[in-house]
């Protein structure tokens, strides 16, 4: 696993919560210039340069975790966060239930590397594009919100990380004016909804 080209795990057979992560994870990679649609995100905490910091972690498989945040590497690319407590729509003991949990699904690139020919911001296309795909997934129920105008609300878990000195991402797109041409980011609050027997 690099920084270059990290893993991306599919659960075998996945049920309950881990298909439908894995349903729109598998929507939004046939986006062409999505390079790595991550599935679902841990927050994780650990010491760095001496303070406590919180940041995201995909699990790459033997062991490994890769932080899905900016680094450089990527045209583009996605992740998935859980936000929300799982609920039960009608539950009925011993039988097939339909569960609903809202994540987050979070986009990060280069348009200068997604299309060099256009030169100005074109994040609504490239929303266009994605919403398009998360149409195609059956677990999708509902779009929820929406926000780009904001680095640290896109990343609002992960304030602790991107100021930390001490970061694996240390890159121009961080340490330049976070949401300007050519990076560009957004945040899209979805519900996904998902059988399980109980």
């Amino acid at each position: 696993m690099t920084y270059q080209n990290p893993n991306i795990p599919i659960i075998p057979n996945p049920i309950g919560f881990d298909a439908a992560v894995a349903d729109l994870q598998t929507a939004v990679a046939t986006v062409s210039y999505i390079e790595k649609s991550f599935g679902r995100a841990f927050i994780h905490r650990e010491m760095r340069a001496g303070k406590m910091i919180t940041l995201p972690k995909v699990y790459q498989g033997s062991g490994e975790y890769y932080n899905p945040l900016p680094n450089g590497e990527l045209k583009a690319s996605t992740f998935i966060l859980a936000i929300g407590e799982e609920h039960c729509e009608d539950y009925q003991q011993y039988e097939q239930n339909i569960f609903t949990r809202k994540v987050a699904l979070i986009f990060w690139g280069n348009l200068q590397l997604i299309d060099p020919d256009k030169d100005y911001i074109f994040l609504e296309e490239v929303k266009s594009d994605i919403m398009i795909a998360i149409k195609e997934s059956k677990s999708f129920k509902s779009y929820d919100a929406y926000i780009d105008e904001r680095y640290s609300e896109v990343f609002r878990e992960f304030a602790s990380y991107l100021t930390n000195t001490a970061r694996d991402t240390d890159t121009d797109e961080i340490n330049t004016q976070y949401l300007m041409y050519p990076y560009a980011g957004f945040r899209m609050s979805l519900t996904l909804t998902y059988d399980q027997p109980c």
